[in-house]
């Protein structure tokens, strides 16, 4: 038998990681009975404030919290969610504009304790006519609801609440006539999703191309389309409007047939 020599101290080797320990009891930090009176407790405190509300958010019968009531229960716990700093970003949804944001759940001393993403995109039936601005703020809004429902959530179904942030109900009919629709508009088919940055920027070169003012075919929009705003119109109408723009004859709201039906869309309401 060889005997081989190790060139290294065995003292200075390093020491195997122990395999983990199947099968370890998971012991309680606090009495069970203590946590559910405070969590009985932070919901009735809660629910006072939701039926304080004008109007409930409701889906399939479950009454669901909006970002705000998520935010006033983190409270309770001296929880805050936040927007994760620089993570707001711009995405592709299968050529639809939309935003992602992610947020987080802090606790009173700094510690991060849930994290989470979501995303707002004119993909969905609600939002395909909404500015920019809005679909990022509710891609803000739904990551942080969201991080908060991530330890939070139970509290609330011990009230018989809802666990999911009406945020997140996205395409889901409300059971309620009374339900409050934060992002309400007039009932269209989904070929009037909005035009894309792309489409935008080539209209605005046609018309200046023509030499229409801005003013004049913002005017023009309004009048005959009920339009406001560039980044609101309708991809169905677009060919047509970028025609009429590339003609230099003055506009005129007699240009057009005003717009009835589901072409009648009224912007900032």
């Amino acid at each position: 038998m060889t005997h081989m020599e190790l060139d290294t101290n065995p003292e200075d080797l390093p020491v195997p990681t122990p395999a983990p320990t199947l099968g370890v009891d998971v012991a309680l930090t606090r009495a069970p009975n203590v946590v559910l009176d405070e969590a009985h407790q932070a919901a009735r405190a809660l629910g006072r404030v939701l039926d304080s509300k004008a109007k409930k958010i409701m889906f399939n019968g479950k009454r669901h919290l909006e970002c705000e009531d998520w935010i006033l229960l983190g409270r309770f716990y001296g929880i805050t969610g936040r927007v994760v700093p620089g993570m707001l970003e711009e995405v592709d949804d299968d050529g639809d504009l939309a935003f992602r944001a992610w947020a987080e759940a802090v606790r009173a001393d700094g510690a991060v304790i849930s994290r989470a993403s979501a995303l707002c995109s004119r993909r969905e039936e609600n939002w395909a006519a909404k500015p920019r601005f809005q679909l990022e703020s509710m891609a803000q809004t739904r990551c942080v609801a969201k991080c908060l429902a991530n330890v939070l959530r139970w509290v609330p179904v011990l009230a018989g609440y809802a666990g999911t942030p009406a945020e997140e109900m996205v395409g889901t009919t409300a059971a309620a006539p009374a339900a409050r629709d934060t992002t309400a508009r007039p009932s269209r088919s989904t070929s009037t999703a909005v035009i894309s940055e792309p489409q935008r920027k080539r209209m605005y070169a046609i018309w200046k191309s023509a030499g229409h003012e801005d003013d004049a075919v913002k005017a023009w929009l309004a009048a005959a389309y009920g339009i406001e705003h560039g980044t609101d119109i309708p991809r169905h109408l677009y060919d047509a409007i970028c025609t009429r723009l590339g003609d230099a004859a003055p506009l005129e709201a007699a240009d057009t047939t005003p717009a009835t039906g589901d072409d009648a869309i009224k912007f900032g309401e």
